[in-house]
């Protein structure tokens, strides 16, 4: 369990607060230069987080992912204020060593999720979305 707490959690809070810096030198760059393109944190996720669907079989990774939902959520908030989008994504079953028998390719999910990216809004900050866009519940 904890090697998925450090993978699926921590590793992307710690990468998030490195690169914090960065993010607001480009929301700041979008204000001063008249730019439009957002500055968003995108965290990979899984439906199998969502505390309204338990999946079993996937304890010690679902927990996880719900510790990273959760952290998201809270930055969301935090981050808000300053325009930075924060979102946890559901790729989809993608097909991947870890999940041999997932419906979508990798090229696939990421063009999706490509396309939810080029759309997001303030208004989406903080919701758990699938790689269509569509609201998850938590």
């Amino acid at each position: 369990m904890e090697k998925f707490y450090k993978t699926n959690a921590i590793g992307p809070m710690l990468v998030t607060q490195t690169f914090l810096p960065l993010l607001r030198a480009g929301r700041e760059s979008n204000h001063t230069k008249g730019r439009s393109f957002k500055v968003a944190v995108v965290n990979l996720s899984s439906q199998a987080a969502s505390i309204s669907s338990p999946r079993i079989n996937y304890f010690s990774y679902g927990c996880s992912k719900a510790a990273l939902n959760m952290a998201t959520k809270c930055m969301s908030i935090e981050l808000k204020r300053e325009e930075i989008v924060v979102i946890p994504i559901h790729p989809g079953s993608v097909k991947t060593s870890a999940n041999p028998g997932g419906s979508m390719s990798c090229e696939s999910a990421s063009e999706q999720i490509l396309k939810v990216i080029c759309d997001l809004q303030l208004g989406k900050s903080g919701k758990f979305v699938n790689y269509k866009g569509s609201e998850l519940p938590w």
